[in-house]
């Protein structure tokens, strides 16, 4: 009986560290799309102020600009596939869960 407490205990910790493994992926997505959002009004202040001032902008900032734009959009979709992997197995502990759940009440009313 201790063990079967032991082994409930332990799936349950497991349950909530990757739920909180999700939640953290999550945050990080929202830290992207905002790092993404203020890249993009940044590179619009660059055009702006470039079609007032022609050549004011170096090339490099736009290019900078640009790359890191890049990047922050390969996180995001990173982050996404990492969430989604995530979830899917989140899933399947719970479904391996519900079905040790399920055999231990056919066995109990076997006995």
């Amino acid at each position: 009986m201790y063990d079967e407490v032991n082994k409930h205990e332990a799936k349950m910790s497991a349950f909530f560290l990757h739920a909180e493994e999700i939640y953290k992926v999550h945050n990080y997505i929202e830290i992207c799309e905002s790092a993404l959002s203020k890249l993009k009004g940044k590179k619009q202040k660059l055009e702006e102020q470039n079609k007032l001032k022609p050549h004011s902008v170096k090339e490099i900032d736009f290019v900078t600009i640009d790359k890191r734009i890049k990047t922050e959009k390969k996180l995001i979709k990173s982050y996404i596939k990492l969430r989604s992997i995530q979830q899917i197995e989140l899933e399947k502990m719970i479904d391996e869960q519900e079905r040790e759940l399920i055999q231990h009440q056919n066995d109990d009313n076997d006995t």
